[in-house]
């Protein structure tokens, strides 16, 4: 099994609005929303245990979706000097994808497609530096 085979993975095309609203001379709050969509990958997963003395396992395939997907996030703009800011944001991205017809097959022969829906929310945390042109 290749080591990016047991991820989870996402990534989405949003677009949308963003403001940025004056608390003082050198800092201001900064709000953003977007919609778009989304694209995720399940890992493969393999499961072996043991019971009653027999050793048995379970295969699910990965699995790739998409979806809608949507973002709220705020921060702050701390200016340090003429053209330079100091930033922090806090950024939510909600989607749900469905992963249609995903094959698990177990160690006692039997074959079998699910359909799902998994929930995904991030919270992602990012501080950086502006430099205004």
């Amino acid at each position: 099994m290749k080591p990016h085979d047991t991820l989870w993975r996402i990534g989405a095309f949003m677009f949308g609005g963003y403001g940025s609203f004056p608390v003082s001379d050198n800092i201001s709050f900064d709000t953003r929303a977007m919609i778009g969509f989304a694209s995720a990958s399940s890992p493969k997963l393999d499961v072996t245990g043991s019971a009653n003395g027999n050793t048995v396992w379970i295969e699910q395939e990965s699995a790739d979706a998409s979806a809608f997907a949507y973002l709220v996030g705020a921060g702050f703009q701390f200016g340090v000097g003429d053209n330079i800011s100091l930033l922090t944001n806090l950024d939510y991205l909600g989607t749900g994808p469905e992963f249609s017809e995903v094959e698990t097959k177990t160690s006692d022969g039997n074959t079998s497609t699910s359909t799902w829906e998994q929930s995904i929310g991030t919270i992602n945390l990012s501080v950086g530096i502006a430099y205004k042109l």
